[in-house]
């Protein structure tokens, strides 16, 4: 049959724990690492099944999306006035500017980027794992069938050969002086019962458990990732838990040991009944194959696809249906009052004011390496002309003082009765120090009409009569 051959672990370094030729120092050190690997892989995954295991779509979960959606999201409390859009709509517009509802936009960014092709890369993880799993386990399992094999006596004995290539002195020729290349084994010729047992209970056992787990708890972890990068950090760590009994071994492991571990020739495994039977020498490999493709349609039937089914009700939840619409209780009727919010992405006579007075640097670089913004809106960060009132009353932002009446003033604005603003408003023209022109585009602005430059006209003397006009009059 075939062999198998101790690799670079203290899992296999523990076939030479209590051999007279390591001495019982090394013993102890092999054991110890043993048991240190044990310890950490187990408590890596005991962190991970008892924090990391939380399906972030589970039914709270969307229970909680919904409560949000209906209430908050469109409540008129937490709408944008310059936008004129509900937080929901600039949740699913993305809208960084945004400082409340942070977690519902990072979920739902999340969501919509990992729809594209998160499935196929949660596949494709899986599949990279679950075949880094099988390679130990299966590294495992020849271990235990190399044990089941190996001939067994009164006492554990290793036996050192030397293979010399050229041990026939023929093949020196004329030269007795020339370099012989040789190379010195290690072979098992026989082990205790006891040792078979204890190899079996102490390392066999535990290493197959250890793997099991981490496969299950991984695969889990796997599922309930919803970043790609996130993924791929993921599915890195879980190899580097599984990598940490070498990484023991290369470390603490005397060199000697190691040496021995190196020149020692493979274990023969008898072939297995399957083999014996049928003859056929390929048919574990057929085995594997079908095992490793019923692994991951299980993990895809059982967990990869209902939870992208759940990631894509999130999605629906927060972003379809209708978002462009705000609600308010009335105080005086109790009765949910509803409006249609503004549905358009372009920049509104709001914005442009205060981008006027904001002044950001928009370099040319910037629009040269694809950013494309609107001429206008360059024109106007840079303008030192303002439709805004400013107080105390000044011809331009750069010409404004600071006073703390008018900043207190400011601040107590939204929530300022029309009664209250009205008593503060000055009753002669010209008071607010703005140029004709600012006024007159001011008034155009508020009765939505280019034309108008001022007050003049008896149509808009007809308007400051209705009830609607309190910023004209």
């Amino acid at each position: 049959g075939d062999g198998h051959h101790p690799g670079n672990s203290v899992w296999d370094a523990c076939i030479l724990v209590g051999l007279d030729c390591i001495g019982s120092g090394t013993s102890q050190l092999i054991v110890l690492a043993c048991l240190v690997n044990s310890v950490v892989q187990l408590y890596f995954v005991w962190i991970i099944y008892e924090y990391l295991l939380a399906d972030p779509m589970d039914s709270t979960e969307l229970d909680e999306l919904l409560r949000f959606r209906v209430s908050v999201g469109h409540s008129a409390s937490f709408a944008d006035d310059i936008s004129m859009k509900s937080m929901i709509a600039q949740v699913c517009a993305e809208e960084q500017k945004l400082h409340l509802a942070g977690s519902q936009l990072g979920l739902y960014s999340d969501i919509k980027e990992f729809s594209l092709g998160g499935m196929w890369l949660t596949i494709l993880a899986n599949l990279c794992f679950i075949l880094y799993m099988l390679v130990e386990i299966n590294s495992a399992w020849h271990f235990g069938r190399a044990l089941r094999t190996a001939a067994t006596g009164e006492a554990t004995v290793f036996k050192i050969e030397d293979e010399s290539a050229n041990d026939d002195p023929s093949s020196l020729g004329a030269d007795p002086s020339a370099l012989v290349k040789g190379m010195v084994v290690v072979r098992l010729h026989r082990m205790t019962r006891t040792r078979v047992a204890l190899l079996h209970i102490f390392v066999l056992l535990p290493r197959i458990v250890i793997g099991l787990l981490l496969t299950y708890v991984g695969v889990r972890w796997l599922g309930y990732t919803t970043n790609m990068a996130d993924l791929l950090l993921n599915a890195v760590a879980l190899t580097f838990v599984l990598d940490i009994d070498e990484l023991l071994y290369a470390v603490f492991i005397p060199r000697r040991v190691q040496c021995l571990m190196n020149n020692l020739q493979q274990m023969p495994v008898q072939a297995s009944r399957m083999t014996q039977y049928t003859g056929l020498g390929g048919a574990h490999v057929l085995l594997k194959w079908i095992l490793l493709v019923g692994v991951c349609a299980l993990v895809f039937f059982r967990s990869t696809m209902p939870f992208f089914e759940q990631l894509n009700q999130a999605q629906d939840i927060l972003c379809s249906g209708n978002v462009d619409f705000i609600w308010s209780r009335n105080a005086a009727t109790g009765m949910i009052n509803v409006a249609a919010t503004s549905d358009s992405s372009d920049w509104n006579p709001s914005e442009k004011i205060l981008l006027q007075l904001v002044q950001p640097t928009i370099s040319e670089d910037a629009r040269n390496n694809g950013w494309e913004i609107d001429d206008e809106l360059v024109a106007l960060a840079s303008s030192n002309f303002t439709k805004a009132k400013l107080r105390p009353a000044a011809p331009d932002l750069k010409s404004a003082t600071f006073d703390t009446g008018s900043f207190r003033l400011v601040r107590r604005m939204e929530s300022a009765t029309v009664q209250q603003m009205a008593s503060i408003i000055a009753c002669q023209d010209g008071m607010t120090k703005q140029s004709d022109l600012q006024l007159g585009d001011h008034l155009a602005m508020l009765v939505d009409n280019t034309s108008v430059v001022n007050c003049s006209g008896t149509w808009l003397n007809e308007r400051c009569s209705w009830r609607n006009m309190t910023s004209l009059r």
